[in-house]
Parts: structure tokens; C-alpha cells; sequence
């Protein structure tokens, strides 16, 4: 008969299919990350992705009017390095890149190891992984979608494996963080302001007295 899984264990399906730790495993491994963030004289930085780095529409709640505009948007981006507007058939998505992303990412790994934390499902965080980091260089795999979640609708630290004292949250809702409101910076709602990400990383430096 299979030992039945106690409740306080951690399951860590991000980091590999089936990995569950104890209470007492994932205390000791925040402590390790602390003294690893420490000593590279970063902080933890969890970010959302809808609202936050990026905002997604299903292609079929877009006018055939705006499916023209858009079409021109994407083919006019053609020959940018970073393109903010993707076509993604395969999750029946347009996905829009907040101005001034791929500056923020840059610059903020410098300071902070980033995780993704979204209520998408896994494939969903992935694919946006992919457009924010397609060379792994801000997240690695450190990207945590909704089932990886304790509870349903709920955000919290304890999958994200380090400790509260060296992590800040950027979340548009706050609700979701009900256990961790002090960690919490709520980005606008806006989806798409210009200068949105310089005033996230002018606040968060107030944070980091490394």
C-alpha cells in the first residue's frame, strides 16, 4: 500500500514531474538559496506575467477590423530584435510585450533572480517564457504556473523556495497573495504604459541595501 503524502509537503512539479518535498526538506533548501542569493549579493524578484509583463487576447475576441491592424503591427516588426506583438495559433493567442520589458529584465537580473509565477496553465507560462527569455538568461526554468499553486487561485511563496525576508513580489493583484501582502508591489493595471517598468525598478532598488 503506497504511503499516503502529508499535507505540509511541497510539491515542485516546475522544477521536475513528481517532486514533492517536506516542510523540513524545503526550509533547509530556503536557507541554502538565502545564503546563495546573498552571496551574489541579489534578492529574490517573483513576477506575473498577464497585466504585468505582458497581456494575451484569444484571436477569437478580436474585431475583424482589429485582426487588420494587427496583422500590420506584426508584419511592420519584422526586422526588430525584440518584437512586442506575437501571432500564436497554437494557444489561439495574440500576446503584446509591455513597452520596455526586455530593458527591465536586463537590467533587473543584475540585482534580483527572477521566477515567473502566473495562474496560466504550465504550457501558457512556458510559451511566454519563451517570448520574454527565449535564451533561458532571466528565468532559467524557475517558471511557476497555476498547478504548481498550494491552492486554487492562490499565490505562494512556499513553492518558490526562498525565503520571505529576501523576496519581492510584482503581482497587479493583490489579492492572490493573501499570506504575503508585505513582499507585494502591485503593478498598473495598465497594460502597456510606457515608463511603467522604470518606476517598478526605481521603487524595487529602494528594497535591495546590498
Amino acid at each position: 500500500m503506497a504511503e499516503a503524502e502529508d499535507d505540509s509537503d511541497i510539491a515542485l512539479r516546475y522544477i521536475h514531474a513528481g517532486l514533492r518535498l517536506s516542510a523540513q526538506e524545503a526550509d533547509r533548501i530556503r536557507q541554502d538559496s538565502l545564503k546563495r542569493v546573498l552571496g551574489s549579493r541579489k534578492l529574490l524578484l517573483v513576477l506575473d506575467l498577464d497585466h504585468t509583463l505582458l497581456n494575451s487576447t484569444r484571436l477569437d475576441e478580436v474585431e475583424p477590423e482589429q485582426e487588420e491592424q494587427l496583422q500590420r503591427l506584426l508584419h511592420s516588426q519584422q526586422e526588430a530584435e525584440h518584437k512586442s506583438l506575437h501571432h500564436l495559433p497554437q494557444l489561439n493567442l495574440w500576446t503584446k510585450l509591455r513597452p520596455g520589458v526586455h530593458d527591465f529584465l536586463a537590467r533587473t537580473q543584475q540585482l534580483y533572480e527572477m521566477h515567473i509565477y502566473t495562474h496560466g496553465n504550465a504550457e501558457y507560462a512556458v510559451e511566454m517564457a519563451k517570448l520574454l527569455d527565449p535564451s533561458k538568461r532571466f528565468f532559467a526554468e524557475r517558471i511557476i504556473s497555476q498547478a504548481d499553486s498550494k491552492e486554487k487561485h492562490v499565490k505562494d511563496l512556499a513553492v518558490v523556495l526562498g525565503t520571505e525576508t529576501a523576496t519581492i513580489i510584482l503581482d497587479d493583484t493583490i489579492s492572490v497573495w493573501p499570506e504575503h501582502q508585505h513582499n507585494l508591489m502591485q503593478a498598473g493595471l495598465s497594460p502597456y504604459l510606457a515608463g511603467q517598468f522604470q518606476d517598478a525598478m526605481h521603487h524595487m532598488s529602494s528594497f535591495n541595501g546590498l
